[in-house]
């Protein structure tokens, strides 16, 4: 029998899964998980580094199963924050409202957090003089605009030069949401 080695990147996945099946109560319990269609002994197989077990490895719907639960019950994704992790990334939940709503809703937030703290400003710089009481209250203002601002960015995905593609949105061009094939067809992004 040749012996097989895992790599570092195998040996911490097998390892994160081990983890998420502890934190439900060991494989047999997880083996329970509405979803999760193998039993302990494969789930036992899936993080076992062993040899035998090597090329064994859980696979996504039951992952996605076992996460849910260790999600509902302690608010972990395991494997998910490995998988990140090693690809230098965050784990970062979402906001369970999606789509355009979600979007319309935060930028009617963000737009009325502004609208607010320009009159406030503009009251206040009235008379030339900005009381501590009324630096406070723009304080309050503005972090509450910094939150607004932080969440609708978190909605669009974060990052720049990334098209967020919505529900029923689609450029005039076709299906390519992308800025590129929306700006060569004259349509507005």
């Amino acid at each position: 029998m040749t012996e097989t080695r895992l790599t570092w990147q195998e040996s911490a996945l097998k390892a994160a899964f081990a983890e998420l099946c502890r934190a439900l109560g060991g494989f047999r319990p997880a083996a329970r998980v509405p979803g999760v269609r193998v039993s302990w002994q494969r789930l036992q197989q899936y993080a076992s580094p062993a040899d035998e077990h090597a090329e064994c490895f859980p696979t996504a719907d039951v992952i996605v199963a076992l996460e849910a639960e260790a999600e509902r019950r302690l608010s972990r994704p395991f494997v998910t924050e490995f998988l990140a992790d090693a690809l230098e990334r965050d784990v970062v939940r979402r906001d369970k409202s999606t789509g355009r709503d979600c979007l319309r809703q935060l930028s009617s937030e963000v737009t009325c957090a502004s609208a607010e703290l320009i009159a406030k400003i503009t009251r206040d710089v009235a008379d030339g003089i900005i009381t501590e009481q009324e630096r406070h209250e723009e304080m309050e203002l503005l972090e509450t605009q910094i939150e607004k601002l932080q969440a609708y960015h978190a909605a669009l995905g974060g990052q720049r030069g990334d098209a967020i593609v919505l529900p029923s949105i689609r450029s005039r061009a076709g299906n390519d949401p992308s800025p590129s094939s929306s700006a060569s067809s004259g349509a507005r992004k």
